[in-house]
C-alpha cells in the first residue's frame, strides 16, 4: 500500500560490536517496516512518513533550530493525536547538515491504530534523509536521552504520560546528559548517534 503513495521501506539501523548496518524492513514501528510479524495487530506509519505524505500540518511538527547551550523543553503530543486539535505538536524535527532530519515522535499503544506497536509509551527516533528509506534508530523512556555528536544536539525524554511526553533539546556537546539503562532492544549507531549508558 505505501510504495502506491510513494513511500520506500521503514528500516532500522542496527549497532552491535561496533559495527553499524541497516536491516531493510527494520522498523516495526511502520507498515513499510516489519509490522507483518504481530498477526492481527495494527501498525500505522511512522512520523517521517507522514509528514511525506502530507498527513501532518505545519502545526503538527516543529522544527528545532539551534539555541546553543540554552535547553529547549517541549511537550510532544501522542503521534496519532489530530494535528488539528493538538495543543503541542506531534513531531519534534532537528535538522542536520546532510539535508536529512531526526525525528521524534511519542507513540502509543491504541485500542485500533498502533494497537501492536512495538515499544509503545516511548519517543521514538528516526533518521529520514528526504528521500528513500526512513530508519528507525531508537525508543526512549522517562530518563533516557539520544545524543547526535555529528549535529551537537542532545534529546532527554524528561516525562510521559498517556498523551504526550515532556522533552529537553540541548545544542551543545558539553552539556551533559542523565545516566540512562538501556536494553538490547534499542538499536543505535549511524551517522554519530549513541546511546549512553
Amino acid at each position: 500500500m505505501g510504495h502506491n503513495i510513494g513511500f520506500s521501506h521503514a528500516s532500522a539501523a542496527v549497532s552491535s560490536n561496533g559495527t553499524t548496518s541497516t536491516t531493510e524492513y527494520g522498523d516495526g514501528t511502520d507498515v513499510m517496516g516489519d509490522d507483518g510479524a504481530r498477526g492481527d495487530m495494527l501498525t500505522t506509519f511512522n512520523a517521517a512518513h507522514r509528514y511525506e505524505a502530507g498527513w501532518l500540518n505545519y502545526a503538527g511538527v516543529f522544527r528545532v533550530v539551534s539555541n546553543t547551550g540554552s535547553p529547549q523543553f517541549f511537550n510532544v503530543t501522542q503521534l496519532n493525536a489530530d494535528p488539528t486539535v493538538a495543543t503541542s505538536p506531534l513531531v519534534l524535527q532537528l535538522p542536520l547538515a546532510d539535508g536529512g532530519m531526526q525525528w521524534f515522535s511519542y507513540r502509543t499503544n491504541g485500542t485500533t491504530y498502533d494497537s501492536g506497536i512495538r515499544s509503545p509509551s516511548t519517543v521514538h527516533v528516526h533518521y529520514w534523509p528526504g528521500f528513500e528509506n526512513t530508519f528507525r534508530t531508537a525508543f526512549l523512556s522517562a530518563g533516557q536521552w539520544f545524543r547526535n555528536a555529528t549535529a551537537s544536539f542532545n534529546v532527554t525524554v524528561l516525562a510521559v504520560r498517556p498523551t504526550d511526553a515532556y522533552v529537553r533539546v540541548v545544542f551543545d556537546d558539553t552539556v551533559p546528559c542523565e545516566t540512562i539503562i538501556f536494553s538490547e532492544d534499542f538499536d543505535f549507531g549511524l551517522n554519530g548517534w549513541s546511546l549512553n549508558s
